[in-house]
């Protein structure tokens, strides 16, 4: 009979035991989120610290690493006399994605018929490509053009060119103590090649 009191006194120290210890666990782990909150869904990695910076915007995170920048439009764009708001495809977005001892980096900017012209020629001049201009809606007053461009290079260069020209689309003064558009060994071939897309060769003058 004593022996069984005594198994039992053991059994509940080592109970309590267990229970004080799971509960200062807890306690602890509460205080250190309180002290170091995560910012879930938003870049943590001191890598891509410039380039949140150049773009002057935070990134979304995602899983497989990459993250990706939204910009809101400063237009008001109606479709059929209703006003769309920036979540009805009004954002110009951009996505980064180590690769290799660079970065790959597709995105797409809104704009007007009229901006066209000078931004396909600040996105070559920036030595990025255009891989495609179309529409996502019709009927859009003012008719939105969507320009899809792709660079492979410094990211943090990169950045800067984009965020040059969606504050140019964007109608935000430039800067005049910003640099000139020219690439930091991103691509150099001359704009007709790069809008192709292709490398090509020079014979006689030509290229093919």
């Amino acid at each position: 009979m004593e022996e069984m009191v005594l198994r039992l006194r053991n059994f509940c120290i080592a109970s309590t035991t267990i229970m004080l210890l799971t509960v200062t666990v807890l306690v602890v782990a509460a205080q250190t989120a309180k002290l170091e909150p995560t910012q879930v869904g938003f870049s943590s990695n001191p890598s891509w610290k410039d380039v949140e910076q150049a773009m002057d915007v935070k990134s979304e995170l995602k899983p497989d690493g990459a993250i990706t920048f939204s910009i809101p439009m400063s237009l008001k764009v109606t479709l059929d006399d209703i006003t769309l708001n920036p979540a009805s495809d009004l954002t110009h977005d951009f996505d980064f994605m180590r690769a290799g001892n660079k970065t790959m980096m597709v995105g797409e900017i809104g704009l007007t018929e009229t901006e066209v012209k000078n931004v396909t020629s600040m996105v070559l001049q920036s030595g990025l490509q255009v891989t495609a201009i179309h529409n996502h809606l019709l009927r859009t007053s003012p008719s939105i053009i969507w320009m899809h461009i792709y660079g492979y290079g410094d990211p943090a260069d990169m950045a800067k060119k984009i965020r040059s020209i969606t504050d140019y689309v964007n109608g935000k003064p430039p800067d005049k103590s910003e640099e000139s558009f020219q690439s930091k060994g991103i691509n150099t071939l001359p704009n007709s090649i790069r809008l192709l897309g292709q490398r090509a060769l020079p014979k006689e003058g030509l290229w093919f």
